[in-house]
């Protein structure tokens, strides 16, 4: 059955077309559950693994009614039209792996950034962990995002990318999808996708970062920062350390950030 949104008709998402992508690629890394419509895919996947005998559950939604970004924005999209999933990850797991902690937002970042390279199609990445792509005169838009957060000893990853969205729908102008621009993957398949180069968190080797810094635009970029009840710090981006933090170089020095809002300025000038 097909859902009707103003005058689209979006199919729902089809859990046979997932596993049949998963075992195209080779990936029984985690067990996936589909629901149909979800408050938080967050909230509802800690619950899933809770219930679970799996060690690791992906669970993806055709629609999220209370979805929420970094810094505990909301997030929400018309059903159907985005790629709306979370993993829930034991800590220790983790852990075992060559990725730190603290890093697994930029990480994932990079995962979902290789899934649509797989089909195609390049995007890049801004601090920490936002999918964007460039508009033709130059304006950085948003074309998905990630919330990681721990609960206890849990992991808990949420990836939302736009997929079929339109012009009209985009809740921000800075933002996109992927139709729009002109990519035709299916949900299933990039959920498969996704799902399968996330299995590389507890084997991937320490090359990661060194690819995530050749694929991040907030690198070489004169940014501010804002971060929660702290002043914003301005400075040219000069590198992303193991522990996914932002160095900035200030007038008083050098800067670790590990937190907030980035807005780029101005590319930096060379010297």
């Amino acid at each position: 059955m097909d859902i009707k949104v103003g005058t689209l008709d979006r199919p729902r998402l089809d859990p046979v077309a997932i596993e049949g992508k998963l075992a195209e690629v080779g990936c029984s890394w985690a067990h996936v559950v589909v629901r149909d419509t979800v408050t938080s895919t967050n909230d509802e996947v800690v619950e899933l693994w809770q219930a679970s005998d799996e060690q690791i559950v992906v669970l993806v939604a055709n629609e999220q009614v209370a979805g929420r970004g970094r810094l505990q924005r909301a997030w929400s999209s018309p059903a159907g039209s985005c790629v709306a999933m979370s993993l829930a990850v034991p800590l220790e797991v983790v852990r075992e792996g060559n990725v730190e902690v603290s890093a697994v937002p930029l990480y994932v970042g990079l995962c979902v950034r290789q899934a649509l390279q797989r089909v195609g199609f390049s995007a890049d990445i801004k601090w920490p962990n936002d999918l964007v792509v460039f508009s033709p005169d130059g304006t950085i838009l948003k074309l998905g995002g990630i919330l990681v957060q721990l609960h206890e000893d849990l992991l808990v990853i949420g990836i939302g990318v736009n997929v079929t969205l339109t012009e009209a729908e985009l809740p921000i102008p800075t933002a996109t999808s992927l139709n729009l621009l002109g990519c035709g993957v299916t949900r299933e398949e990039l959920i498969a996708l996704i799902v399968s180069e996330l299995s590389s968190i507890v084997t991937k080797s320490d090359v990661w970062l060194t690819e995530y810094r050749a694929h991040c635009v907030t690198l070489g970029q004169q940014v501010k920062v804002t971060q929660v009840a702290s002043e914003a710090i301005e400075g040219i981006a000069s590198d992303v350390d193991v522990r996914g933090q932002l160095i900035l170089k200030t007038q008083g020095g050098s800067v670790a950030v590990s937190i907030g809002d980035v807005e780029h300025v101005r590319q930096a000038e060379s010297s």
